[in-house]
């Protein structure tokens, strides 16, 4: 009886459990980096580059970027890596682990890293052919980490009466 009362329990929670399964909002992200020339100290930051349309990653497409030039308000402004109380946070991220660390106080986790390979023609004049002026194609290649990143959504449970 005991055995069977066990059994009954633990069947009860999985289809509890089943019941209330959390939903998955999905991103690709990458960081690109730049270099601020302007300020003091020459240095490269990162800034979050998330696929559009997604309802979940709206505090991440809200972040604020860097702005150029005689902007007086740019020395005030508050980064992630110095944020106390500011209202506003920066697209500015002094490592991919700050970045990275910013997404995952949002709720994302990463789930997968992945390095995409491009390749592109370009062309550039050689003087040298047939003592001419002509341009002679050649291949670009790059490459850029991507970062698939997931939030659980916890289902909303029904009011009840």
């Amino acid at each position: 009886m005991k055995t069977f009362f066990t059994l009954s329990l633990l069947l009860l929670i999985q289809f509890s459990i089943k019941a209330q399964q959390a939903r998955y909002s999905y991103l690709v992200v990458t960081l690109s980096t730049h270099t601020d020339y302007e300020s003091a100290v020459t240095r490269e930051y990162f800034q979050i580059d998330a696929e559009p349309h997604n309802k979940e990653a709206d505090p991440i497409y809200s972040l604020k970027y860097y702005r150029r030039g005689n902007d007086t308000r740019r020395a005030l402004a508050a980064f992630y890596f110095e944020k106390k109380d500011s209202a506003v946070t920066y697209n500015y991220f002094l490592n991919t682990t700050e970045a990275l660390n910013y997404m995952s106080s949002l709720g994302w986790e990463l789930l997968s890293v992945n390095t995409v390979i491009a390749s592109d023609v370009d062309f550039a004049e050689n003087p040298y052919i047939d003592n001419r002026k002509a341009s002679q194609a050649y291949t670009k290649m790059g490459s850029k980490i991507v970062y698939y990143m997931r939030k659980t959504i916890l289902p909303v449970s029904p009011p009840q009466n």
